[in-house]
């Protein structure tokens, strides 16, 4: 349409020229007489352009359906591909582990069968010794001695031959085990390889995270006054750089360990909603008192934490895990300060220093989860 609307135009030029040279009409004239030819000329290629636009839409319309469904069918054949795989390898490890290889080893035949060799010449001098005492026809003291001799020596030899063979057996199993292990890590990777269709997590970049708020000088006194939270962080930040974290043996914990320090992210906001704010602040006050406190400050504070954590537990809305975290602290504290009279009045100083000791540890573990809570709002939101 592009090559004849240009070819069109040249030749209505040409003829406007000649008509203007030739005299043929006045120029008014000419150019009506040009202008219905160059509309009608225009009004087809418009509708022509309208409709190769229209074919284009439609062709592209259906080139993205067709393209949809390949890409749908082949998803189920990858994933059928997959399950393909799976069921292989995981055939063929039965087959490995069913087969002579681990069931009945070469080693272990060889070493059964170089025993009994050994067996049958240790059994012929036997027969021999004892061919020597059937021929006497009289005792003889010499002769029986001979024979003692020898079958002692062949006893002795039987023994350390089943010796050495319970330690070639239990070589051969030992043995066996480790290509088992290692049979079975091959597959845990052929199968990690090809087995999941979602891309590896970037674990990386979580653990960068953490050590950037770790490395933070800005959140140094928040980390001092929240008690095990930082060491908690490391450990986290080393568990998520650990290559064995693909396992379940290795992230159930590390799991367990991130829902426990984020299980009271959400209480700040649920305190401010009912108005109680100011539990939180007047109980980590409280447990930084107590952190810093001398051995005979300890046990004016105990009924006061007590008494905070009490009220604690009366707010609704809150996580299970946090919830579950404070009533064990609740019920420890409690126990500590039951014991408490007793103790000042009875223990003398050591007892004392026994009280503060446990309690020590306990308030640790109490300001992770209470810290976990007090923190700055983006400091917490990075880790």
């Amino acid at each position: 349409e592009r090559s004849r609307a240009a070819m069109v135009a040249g030749e209505l030029r040409k003829l406007v020229e000649t008509l203007t040279a030739t005299a043929f009409k006045s120029p008014t004239d000419i150019e009506r007489l040009v202008e219905a030819e160059a509309f009608e000329l225009n009004t087809v290629l418009i509708m022509n352009r309208q409709a190769h636009a229209e074919l284009l839409a439609l062709l592209e319309k259906q080139h993205i359906v067709v393209a949809m469904e390949a890409r749908m069918n082949w998803e189920v054949r990858q994933s059928a591909w997959r399950q393909l795989r799976h069921d292989r390898c995981v055939h063929e490890f039965h087959g490995d582990l069913s087969s002579k290889a681990f069931t009945n080893p070469r080693t272990r035949v060889e070493l059964f069968e170089r025993m009994a060799g050994e067996q049958e010449g240790r059994h012929a001098l036997r027969l021999q010794c004892l061919e020597g005492l059937v021929s006497l026809k009289l005792p003889k003291s010499e002769a029986v001695e001979l024979a003692v001799r020898g079958f002692t020596a062949l006893a002795q030899e039987e023994d350390a031959a089943i010796g050495e063979l319970h330690a070639g057996l239990e070589e051969i199993r030992l043995e066996r085990a480790k290509a088992a292990e290692e049979r079975r890590e091959a597959l845990r990777a052929e199968l990690h390889q090809y087995g999941a269709l979602e891309s590896e997590p970037d674990l990386e970049s979580h653990a960068l995270a953490i050590d950037h708020v770790l490395a933070a000088p800005e959140l140094e006194r928040f980390f001092r006054t929240a008690g095990g939270l930082k060491p908690e962080l490391k450990e986290l930040m080393a568990e998520l750089r650990d290559p064995l974290l693909v396992y379940d043996r290795k992230l159930a914990p590390t799991a367990k360990r991130v829902q426990v320090l984020i299980c009271g992210l959400e209480l700040p906001a649920v305190l401010e909603s009912q108005g109680k704010s100011g539990m939180r602040s007047n109980l980590t006050d409280t447990l930084e008192r107590l952190k810093n406190a001398t051995k005979l400050d300890v046990p004016p504070i105990l009924p006061v934490l007590l008494s905070q954590l009490g009220e604690l537990l009366t707010v609704s809305a809150l996580d299970p895990l946090l919830l579950l975290n404070l009533e064990e602290a609740y019920h420890d504290l409690a126990a500590l300060v039951e014991d408490l009279p007793q103790a000042m009045l009875g223990g003398g100083g050591s007892s004392r220093a026994g009280s503060g000791n446990s309690l020590g540890g306990s308030a640790d573990n109490l300001a992770i989860g209470i810290s976990n809570t007090s923190g700055p709002g983006n400091s917490k939101g990075n880790s």
